[in-house]
């Protein structure tokens, strides 16, 4: 017989932070790749030069490779609400202890 270990729901802390924060990294990657490969593609239709074209998908790519690294981390929820909106209505919301343009 094969017993399979899971964690109970209540148990499970950030495992959906996570997945999102790679999803996110992985997506966001894949686009900057693709604009690498299309870059005077872009340029002629966006009106940007070609150079710049290949500088915002190279931000891309080098932001999806740090938001994996940082899905990664130990505590990985300091990166993760840094990550969602800076504006939040929420109460339960009331600073962000990682940018000291928000904090009250």
């Amino acid at each position: 017989m094969t017993a399979i270990a899971t964690r109970r729901f209540t148990e499970s802390s950030d495992s959906l932070l996570r997945f999102g924060l790679r999803l996110d990294a992985v997506c966001t990657g894949l686009c900057g790749v693709i604009g690498l490969f299309v870059a005077p593609r872009l340029a002629s239709l966006s009106g940007l030069s070609t150079t710049t074209e290949y500088v915002i998908a190279a931000g891309f790519v080098l932001y999806g490779l740090v938001v994996y690294m940082l899905a990664a981390l130990h505590a990985v929820r300091v990166p993760g609400s840094a990550s969602s909106s800076p504006i939040s209505h929420s109460p339960s919301v009331r600073y962000w202890p990682c940018c000291p343009v928000f904090r009250r």
